[in-house]
Parts: C-alpha cells; structure tokens; sequence
C-alpha cells in the first residue's frame, strides 16, 4: 500500500511504498521513493512497467490533479477550466434557469475564478476570446495551455503529468518548460522526451518490473551513470561466470571423487566404508556451501543485450526520388503552404518541424498520393517503394494476433519472425495476444516491426518515438542511421532529430525552409565579410 504520509502535509518529505498492480497483475513489485515539496520528478522506464498506472492511481487516491491533453470535450474553454471546480461549476450551471444562484456565485467567489482564469489565459499567450471555443477545436498547443490553467485554477498543489510532450510543437514545448523551470508546484510527470526530462527534472525514478530506482540528476548525468553501472555490471558478470565455472567444477571433481572412492572400497572392509562415509559428508558440505555462494551472487542478468537489426530496403537508382516544383496546398480556407519546391535524394534524412497545424502531416499525406497540391508539380520517381509510419495506426489489424499481425507479409520465416519480435520486446507469450489489447506503445512497436519487413526505400516517419520508451528510442535510431534509404520525419525531440538527421526542413510563413542552406549562407557571407574586413585592413 502507499504510505500514509503521502500527499497529507507540505513541509516534509514523503515516502511512497508499494506494490503497483492492476487487477492480478504485478506491474512493479515494489515502487519506494519519496518526494519533496517543489521538486520536478520524472518517471521512466519501459512500456508497460506501470508509470501511467502509478500517476493515475495517486490521482485517485489522493489529493492530485493530472493533466489532461487532447481531450475531445466539446465544452467551452471556461466551462471546462470551471468544472475542475464541481462545487462552482454547478451553481454557474443552475444560473441558466435560476437567477437567483448568481447571489450563490458570488459567495462562492466564482466571478473572481473566471477573471483568473482570464488573467492566465492572457499570460499564456493567448486571447481573451478563446473562452467562449470549444475545447476540441483548440490545437495540440493551446489545448495543453488550458489544461494547465485547469490545474492552476484546481486548488491542490500536487500536478501529475503523463507524457506532456507527445502532441505539442516545439515552441508550446519550449513554453512549458519555461513554465516547469520557474513553478513552484511539485510535479511527477511520466516522460520519454530526453530534453524534456533533462530540462525539467530535479529527480528521476526508473521503474523496473522488480522495483524502482531513485537518481538526484537530470537526464544527460542518468545517462551517463547508467553507462557506467552497464559496465561495472557486465565486468561483474564476466567475474562471476568465472566464478560460477570454477564452483561448478570443483563440486564435479568432488562428485568423481566420491564415485571413485566408492567403486574402489570394499563393502566387507568397515575401515574403507567409514573412509567414504567421510568423504561423501565432506562432500555433501562442500557442495552445499558452494550452492549457497552460487546464490549470492549480485551481477544483474535481467536486462537482455540490445539486438539491433539493419532495415531492410529496396534497392534505387537515380538522382531523385521526389521532386517538388512551386507546390501550394490549402486545408479548407487556410493556406498552409505556398510555392514550395525540394527534393529528396537517396541518403537524405530529412528532419521536418514547424508548428502544430503548419502542415508538416499533409506534406507527408502528398508523398503519399492522399492529397494533391493546388498547384505545382510533384514527381515520384517510379522505383520508390515508401513505408510509412504514423499514430493512427492504419496498417495494423485489430483481429489478428500479434504473429498473425506480422506473419500476413509472407515474407520471412515464422523463425525470422519471432526473433525480431523478441527483439522489440514481444516475448514467446505475447505471440498470441490480439493486436486490439495491445498498448500504444505496443502498438507502435508492432507497427514498427512492420516497416521494417516493408523493404522500402523511402520512410516517412509521423512523430515516431512519441509512444516508445527510451531504451526503445536507442534502437530506433541505430536502425534509422544505418537504413540505407531515405528518411523524411517529422519529430519535436531535438536527441532523436541530433542523431538520425542529415538535414533539416522547417514549414514557416506558408513556405519550406531549408535549414542547412539557411546556415551554409550565414557561413557564407561571414566568410565575405571577413574577406572585406581583410582588404579593409589591408589599404
């Protein structure tokens, strides 16, 4: 059970204590850590180990309030923020039909509330009309902002977040972390965006299925610490196996000992049965003792070595394998892009970015034959094969069972199959589960496994690491460095763009900007103007 103390006073530390599960199933056999008022504390671990879990069970069963994102409420934004507040938001409802609950209203200082709430939507950026939008028309950004308005406006102190970055552009990101930087409120959020946690954190907890572990440090010193506790637990191991060889040699020695002992002595001579009577109890001791050591030993054997695979891919030749000239493209009345002209050669890894709703998706859907520009030409050359990727989902069957699901390719071995299941974490006992019950992150794994028997020699990535934990995100981004293709993706998580991407595109002001021939003309004409300093100097 949760200790007590938790969440029941502000000016101490408070412990957790407990076994995390859900019905029957034991997701973390025992989360302990503790927390203090003020502090930043990010929660990571593997899919399914229990994070969300943990943050909505402290919801419930205690004073916490979470933080919502992409809700489809159809509310206005003010009535949704009120309705944090049930006490108030009732009355405010009755004064439709009752004009006397205004008098009730006021007493409950629900006036006050709503300028608040005003006052914070200003300071957030954004305009005073909002209030009167539903809430399921706002965008990825101003939906976050108004959650945490919600959770400002609450009345408790105590935030719980759950992956707050999946579906915000970077400049709301940058905007939250602001926020996060300068709030006073103490927060546990659940978290696989690496600068996210970096920035924000004052502590991290590592959730495994055994227990959880606590590290004072941001993300890029935990990095480091776990490099250094692999190595010294990998050296462990190589000592202990040696260890383990030698033990299991000598209690081998000893068995042919007693064995011989005992062929050679004479059952009609007592002296030479005592003599192996003594033997065999020394024996018998010794291998106990040595048993007894073999338990003991520390080295940590769980964790499985990162397998990683190459994708597969077609093979291309030619200059090109898309070509764009003078591209626009409009959504309803809104223009998202105007004139827009690039190509993607074998070997790009392009990184798209841009605001939410900037039309970074839609680019993606024009690659992909499921819109058309409004002019302009785009040109696919003939041998492209395309894998994609996105957060829908598409290309997965909810009725087949997780091999099925694979195995409709038919084209690998049902071994080849199961090994590169194992490798994305789909043991021997999930082959059967159904793709229906699996998690998002699950899901997105399965769809992952998926591209990578597509033998494509174009991906196109939608937000791909929003639902995979971290360790996952390393194996994603060794496979996508030595893909041989090209890549074209779209990601807010400024490691994995580091470390997969050759180029970068930006969608600004209606246009596509590239941001490598934006920095290679600042080189440029830093270069010239040094040119020009030096014949100045020179007359």
């Amino acid at each position: 059970m949760i200790s007590e103390d938790f969440f029941m006073g502000r000016d101490s530390m408070k412990t957790i204590v407990k076994q995390l599960k859900v019905e029957d199933k034991v997701l973390c056999e025992q989360v302990h850590f503790t927390v203090s008022e003020g502090e930043h504390i990010a929660l990571i671990g593997h899919n399914g180990v229990g994070k969300s879990t943990l943050l909505y069970q402290l919801r419930d069963d205690y004073d916490a309030v979470i933080l919502e994102q992409e809700t489809m409420s159809d509310d206005v934004v003010m009535d949704y923020i009120l309705s944090v507040r049930p006490d108030i938001y009732a009355v405010k409802q009755r004064i439709v039909d009752d004009y006397e609950a205004i008098s009730d209203y006021i007493e409950l200082s629900g006036y006050e509330l709503e300028n608040t709430v005003i006052t914070y939507i200003k300071k957030f950026g954004m305009a005073e009309s909002l209030i009167e939008r539903a809430v399921n028309t706002l965008s990825g950004g101003e939906q976050t902002k108004v959650s945490l308005i919600r959770l400002l406006v609450s009345g408790k102190d105590w935030f719980l977040f759950d992956e707050p970055t999946n579906h915000i552009d970077q400049e709301t990101k940058a905007w939250l972390i602001d926020w996060m930087q300068e709030a006073g409120q103490t927060i546990l959020f659940a978290s696989h965006d690496r600068d996210f946690i970096n920035q924000t954190a004052t502590k991290i907890i590592e959730m495994t299925a055994d227990r959880t572990y606590t590290y004072q440090m941001n993300y890029d010193d935990y990095a480091v610490e776990k490099e250094r506790q692999d190595r010294e637990n990998a050296a462990l191991i190589q000592k202990e196996n040696k260890e383990k060889q030698k033990m299991r040699r000598m209690i081998q020695e000893m068995k042919e000992w007693h064995h011989e002992a005992s062929a050679k002595a004479s059952v009609r001579n007592p002296g030479e049965q005592k003599k192996v009577a003594k033997i065999a109890k020394r024996y018998k001791t010794k291998e106990h003792q040595l048993e007894q050591k073999l338990t003991g030993f520390t080295a940590q054997r769980d964790k499985q070595p990162r397998t990683e695979y190459d994708l597969k891919h077609s093979g291309f030749r030619g200059r090109y394998l898309v070509q764009a000239e003078n591209i626009s493209l409009k959504f309803g009345e809104k223009v998202l892009f105007t004139d827009v002209s690039f190509q993607i050669k074998p070997g790009d890894k392009i990184a798209l970015t841009g605001k939410n709703g900037s039309g970074k998706t839609s680019l993606l859907k024009l690659l992909l034959n499921e819109l058309e520009p409004d002019t302009g030409s785009l040109q696919l050359n003939p041998n492209v094969k395309i894998g994609y990727f996105s957060q829908q989902l598409e290309n997965l069957n909810d009725a087949n069972t997780v091999l099925e699901e694979v195995q409709s390719l038919n084209i690998a071995s049902a071994s080849e199959v199961r090994t590169i299941l194992a490798s994305f974490r789909f043991g021997a006992d999930r082959m059967d589960d159904q793709v229906a019950y699996l998690s998002m992150g699950e899901k997105c794994r399965l769809s992952f496994i998926k591209l990578y028997f597509s033998e494509a020699n174009l991906l196109l990535l939608d937000e791909p690491t929003n639902y995979f934990d971290i360790e996952m995100q390393g194996l994603i981004e060794a496979m996508l460095q030595k893909f041989e293709g090209a890549i074209l993706f779209i990601s807010h998580d400024p490691y994995f763009c580091e470390a997969v991407s050759t180029r970068q595109w930006k969608i600004e002001q209606q246009s596509l900007i590239d941001l490598n021939l934006v920095g290679e003309k600042a080189e440029n004409e830093e270069l010239l103007n040094n040119f020009y300093k030096l014949d100045d100097i020179l007359e």
